[in-house]
């Protein structure tokens, strides 16, 4: 039987068409678990909000891995890698000081930008 309906799946239009795509998961590392706060840190973006009086348009989230605590600072989406820096450094540094590990989906935009300060 096991084989009868292999056979009727593997000829099913339908089946094939809604069958799901098999992803391999060993390709992705997990990222290593923080053992104090604020010394490994995740950024992202926020952005296609509605322009405030100041003219600002996006978040940045800033979160701390091994709290989940997060700050969120207001940003324009024009704002560059420099100026991502600097905000960083004025709003949460001086908080708790300066990470081992920045994660971002940006990673390349802002790598020149941290090495500089």
């Amino acid at each position: 039987m096991k084989r009868d309906v292999k056979h009727f799946v593997d000829r099913c239009k339908v089946c094939q068409m809604s069958k799901g795509l098999s992803i391999n998961a060993s390709h992705y590392m997990p990222l290593p678990v923080p053992t104090c706060p604020w010394k490994e840190i995740s950024l992202d973006f926020v952005l296609g909000l509605p322009q405030t009086q100041r003219r600002f348009d996006s978040i940045l989230v800033v979160v701390d891995r091994f709290s989940n605590i997060a700050h969120f600072v207001a940003c324009r989406k024009t704002i560059d890698a420099l100026e991502i820096a600097q905000v960083y450094f004025k709003k949460i540094v001086r908080l708790y000081g300066v990470p081992k590990g920045v994660i971002s989906n940006h990673e390349k935009f802002l790598s020149h930008s941290w090495r500089h300060l």
